[in-house]
Parts: C-alpha cells; sequence; structure tokens
C-alpha cells in the first residue's frame, strides 16, 4: 500500500518484511539477486528513468540497474516518457529494458488542475498519464518498434478518499488502496481483458520470461506470460499483501479477502464478489479461522517479521 513496500516486491521479488528480516540477520546468506542484476547477468542492459532520488541506485530500491538516468524530483509523466523515448533512440548493444516511474496522480492532487473535489483533481491527473503513455505508444509504434517492445504499465499503490475513513495511501489494506491496473501489451499477445487478479509480485518473473531468463528462487510470484499467450492458468502462489502500518491481507482463490492489523489487534474479513466495498465484515463467520491460519502460517513460515511503520 506504498511505494518502498511494493517496489520491493516489483524488483526485488520479495515482501518488504522478508527484506526487513534479511537486513536484520546478515546470517541468512549474501543478498539475492534481484530484477535487474539477473538481466544484466544474462546480457540485458537495463536503465532506471530515475524521478526522485528514493530510486536512486544507491538508495536500495534499484540496486542492479546498470545505468541510471536522474530527471529531476517528481518530473511531470510528460518528461517522463520524452526520457524514455530519448533513451531507445539512443539504443543499446543488445536487449535493452527500461524502467521509469510517473509521479504525476499523487498527492497534493493539483497537476491537473483544481477540481470540484480531490478525487476528481486525481482523476485529471490520471489522465494526464494516459496521454502521456498515448504518446510513448505512438511512437513506438511510428519507429515501429512494438514489433518488438512489450510495454508494461502498473502502479506501485492506488489512493484513498475517504471510503473507509482515510485519505491518500500507505494506512489500510483495502481495495481503495492497494487495487492497482496491469496493462501488458506486445508482440505476440492476444488482446483480452483477465478477470482474476494478479500480483506486482507477478511482474518481474514475467519481465524475466520475455527475455528468456530464470526467474530466482526467492522470487514469491509466477510469470504472467500463459495469460498473455490466451490460457488461463492455475497459479500456486497466494495473493498478499505486506506492509502499511503494521496489517497484513490474503485474497484467496474464491475471492475472499482476509486482513489482519497487528497495531489494533483486529480482524477482517471480506467476500469481495459479493461486497467490492469491503463493508460487511464476515470475520465470525464459519470459514474466518481457516483463511486468518493460512495467512498466519504463510507469513510465518518465510519469517517475515511486520514492517516498521510504511509511509
Amino acid at each position: 500500500a506504498y511505494t518502498k513496500g511494493s517496489l520491493r516486491a516489483l524488483l526485488h521479488g520479495m515482501f518488504f518484511s522478508q527484506a526487513v528480516g534479511r537486513q536484520a540477520n546478515p546470517d541468512q546468506g549474501p543478498e539475492p539477486l534481484y530484477l535487474a542484476m539477473l538481466l544484466e547477468n544474462a546480457k540485458v542492459h537495463t536503465v532506471v528513468i530515475s524521478p526522485a532520488g528514493i530510486f536512486a541506485r544507491n538508495r536500495g530500491l534499484t540496486t542492479g540497474f546498470g545505468e541510471e538516468n536522474y530527471i529531476g524530483d517528481h518530473a511531470p509523466s510528460e518528461r517522463v516518457v520524452a526520457e524514455v523515448l530519448k533513451r531507445i533512440k539512443a539504443g543499446a548493444p543488445g536487449p535493452l529494458f527500461i524502467y521509469s516511474h510517473i509521479f504525476d496522480p499523487h498527492s497534493p492532487y493539483d497537476r491537473g488542475g483544481t477540481k470540484a473535489s480531490l478525487k476528481e483533481s486525481y482523476v485529471a491527473e490520471v489522465s494526464m498519464v494516459d496521454a502521456a503513455i498515448g504518446t510513448l505508444r505512438r511512437e513506438l509504434k511510428k519507429r515501429k518498434l512494438d514489433e518488438r517492445t512489450y510495454l508494461i504499465v502498473t502502479a506501485d499503490h492506488a489512493e484513498a478518499f475517504n471510503e473507509h475513513g482515510r485519505y491518500h495511501h500507505g494506512s489500510t489494506a483495502y481495495e481503495e488502496m492497494i487495487r492497482v491496473p496491469l496493462l501488458i501489451e506486445g508482440p505476440g499477445i492476444r488482446p483480452r481483458r483477465v478477470a482474476r487478479s494478479a500480483s506486482v509480485m507477478d511482474v518481474a518473473p514475467t519481465i524475466l520470461s520475455l527475455f528468456g531468463v530464470d526467474t530466482a528462487p526467492h522470487f514469491m510470484g509466477q510469470s504472467l506470460v500463459p495469460f498473455m499467450r490466451g490460457e488461463d492458468p492455475w497459479f500456486s502462489r497466494p495473493l498478499a499483501v505486506d506492509g502499511a502500518r503494521h496489517i497484513r491481507a490474503m485474497l484467496f482463490e474464491d475471492r475472499w479477502k482476509a486482513i489482519i492489523d497487528f497495531s489494533r489487534e483486529t480482524e477482517e474479513l471480506y467476500d469481495l464478489d459479493k461486497d467490492p466495498g469491503e463493508l460487511r465484515n464476515l470475520a465470525e463467520s464459519p470459514k474466518a479461522k481457516a483463511y486468518y491460519a493460512t495467512m498466519r502460517a504463510f507469513f510465518a513460515g518465510m519469517n517475515a517479521p511486520l514492517d516498521p511503520a510504511g509511509d
């Protein structure tokens, strides 16, 4: 539900609490290989286009990237896209992977002009990103790079607008803070909309698969390439949420979702098919005990301590 935790999942393949656990227990062995490291080892040139200090390679999130292009704090989406296109034009001696981050849809929600409500202002910022990504797609097609380029668009977290008495992000594990889009476009992909949920944990294994690189054993996600071929595989990995001020959650195959707030010592359970707004807590349901036991066992099995307060 917040940037650091989510990008640990996306770029490192592990839950934030796992990373915290490794830092607290150096005896666990050498640092595992992250997404960029695995790609670099496979002779794929990796580039991070950094619009904020948090993405600098020496800050830990983008460890292993071969090249870093810093373009100033919170650069607007059109500038980020322009830098991506500039770097693509510069080329590489072989395969190329570029990671960039866009900050436009973010508090104080004023980049798209002040609207009647905070949420409308936020949506206006999302529209700015939509336009910038549209520019990127058109340029890729114009340069005939769309025939050998995969474009992946997702988000590190969503934003709350008082759906459960909270605003912004990082403080809960409700859907308004953690449900994000995932769009993948490229050669050989059959156009479709997949109703099943995935995880940002699945993005790195998907990227590795597209480059023909094996996923590291510690990665908690699985490649989505079978969905891109039009298949509907069953995945063994769980869909879990870690990090949001000592809150964890897990989404089960039947679309029931369990939330445990360890700070307030509360438990919640929702049937997302019938209650997508998470308004009817079914924690007293006969099914609840099994769901909570599964989630506790999963995190205990990873020996993952609770994260420090997320931001």
